[in-house]
């Protein structure tokens, strides 16, 4: 069938770096080996003191990835900066020490039509066995459900446990696909000023702006624990 132009859509991932010399090459890797190839890689590094800046920089300097260096601030800070160079239509956030699925960003587009926000599951990657944290069913989110949403994050975000909440990957900014114009026309920003929940204070803001938001029951992205 022809394929609709939104499974085209350009996704800038944007990974914050302090020093991470053991995972950041997997991390790059996960992205660069993605099925899906529509992608922009944005790597911020918040002032390392260690090698992790040059080795990717070396490393991959024949890949098309935008480096950008900044005095040691806050991850929220490295993030934000990450926002201003994003050209993609959907921004998504990984962590240095993280990677995504092989097939992340592609299942996120595929469901990404008509929505203003994809939101995945997660796997956390222990010593000894592999735990899904995540969405259990898919569904599409509208209105007041969005509404709810928010306030459940505000309620339950900062004390939270992801047994027992409908939809437990919410809080974080990964495994998630954002549209990078509701974030720089409406200026959402991670604040820089709280010592924990930057996450949430982002993901209520940019909330209040979605009109339908998805939700997938697939785990898009790996953490290491």
């Amino acid at each position: 069938r022809m394929f609709d132009n939104y499974e085209n859509d350009k996704v800038s991932v944007i990974i914050p770096l302090y020093n991470n010399e053991k995972y950041i090459v997997n991390c790059i890797d996960s992205v660069l080996n993605q099925k899906y190839k529509n992608i922009e890689i944005i790597i911020v590094d918040d002032g390392s003191t260690d090698n992790s800046y040059e080795l990717v920089k070396n490393k991959y300097k024949n890949n098309e990835i935008i480096f950008i260096k900044q005095t040691n601030q806050v991850p929220s800070a490295a993030r934000n900066k990450g926002i201003t160079y994003a050209t993609g239509k959907w921004i998504m956030f990984l962590d240095s020490d993280d990677r995504l699925e092989k097939r992340a960003i592609e299942v996120a587009i595929t469901n990404s039509k008509d929505v203003d926000l994809v939101v995945g599951g997660w796997n956390g990657v222990y010593s000894n066995k592999i735990e899904y944290y995540g969405p259990k069913v898919s569904e599409t989110l509208t209105g007041w459900q969005i509404k709810d949403l928010a306030t459940y994050l505000l309620s339950n975000g900062i004390m939270f446990t992801s047994s027992n909440s409908r939809i437990p990957s919410i809080e974080g900014p990964v495994a998630k696909l954002y549209l990078t114009k509701v974030i720089k026309e409406n200026n959402i920003m991670f604040p820089g000023d709280l010592q924990y929940a930057e996450d949430l204070v982002f993901n209520y803001n940019y909330l209040q702006l979605c009109r339908k938001v998805k939700i997938i029951s697939v785990s898009l992205y790996e953490a290491n624990r």
